[in-house]
């Protein structure tokens, strides 16, 4: 699966930073420029399928940037990321050829999902989707490979492998624990439901038990760095996963958010 790059145009280098960190967490190749003649020459030499492009750069103005990258590329997705709230800004920077517009500050998850609806958008992206409104739920089996965020999941094999880390592979329980949970990333499963699903004998620790399994697989998605874990504990709730990644079932992708 080819991941997409993204091109990120930012003159401030602790937002270049920060926002290449979340994105590349949701396997997005992300590259940078400081400046609009650096982002040009990017344009001009790399493959890019989305840029993030700042308003305010030190070279030249961001809509001014956005003309000459229509002119090199008329079809890549440009989202313009700007502290500018003026209502001219906002008109000329799409009648330049911008597809979308955020204000600064922003929530890094909402930038995200623009970012997801405009590469499935993109006219280049032949990439099917499904939504959940036409499937509400997986039967896992039926699929021979799930990409989750930075995870390869192989529910036949019991293997899930990560770029960054060695292939593993799981316990029986551990497999039907994560099968379960993504056979609907959408949903919060309690700890009853879990604990019936891995045949669990039912007494007065059953909670902690669940628990137990749920600590195993985290440890063995993320070698021992459960922050970065894809499942999530919902206090007095129970467990879900990400919502904000991105699952790809045999090719076809499902947009949670």
């Amino acid at each position: 699966m080819t991941n997409k790059t993204i091109l990120l145009v930012d003159d401030e280098p602790g937002i270049r930073e920060s926002l290449k960190t979340f994105l590349e967490r949701y396997l997005y190749n992300v590259l940078e420029a400081e400046n609009g003649e650096a982002a040009l020459h990017q344009v001009k030499e790399k493959s890019i399928d989305l840029i993030l492009l700042d308003m305010m750069l030190p070279d030249m103005y961001g809509i001014e940037v956005c003309k000459k990258i229509r002119n090199i590329n008329p079809n890549v997705p440009i989202i313009f990321l700007t502290a500018v709230t003026d209502a001219t800004e906002t008109v000329l920077s799409f009648e330049a050829g911008a597809d979308d517009y955020i204000e600064k500050p922003f929530n890094p998850h909402v930038l995200l999902a623009r970012v997801k609806i405009k590469l499935k958008d993109n006219k280049n992206d032949i990439k099917t989707t499904l939504a959940f409104a036409d499937r509400p739920s997986f039967i896992i089996d039926n699929y021979a490979c799930i990409q989750f965020g930075k995870w390869i999941y192989y529910p036949r094999k019991s293997l899930v492998t990560r770029y960054d880390n060695p292939d593993c592979y799981l316990t029986d329980k551990e497999n039907m624990l994560l099968k379960m949970l993504l056979s609907d990333p959408r949903k919060i499963f309690d700890r009853n439901e879990i604990a019936s699903h891995l045949n669990l004998a039912s007494h007065s620790d059953l909670a902690r038990d669940v628990n137990i399994h749920v600590h195993r697989l985290r440890n063995k998605l993320t070698q021992g760095h459960n922050s970065a874990s894809p499942i999530k504990a919902v206090r007095s709730q129970g467990y879900t996963l990400d919502s904000y990644l991105t699952y790809t079932f045999d090719g076809k992708e499902i947009i949670c958010v």
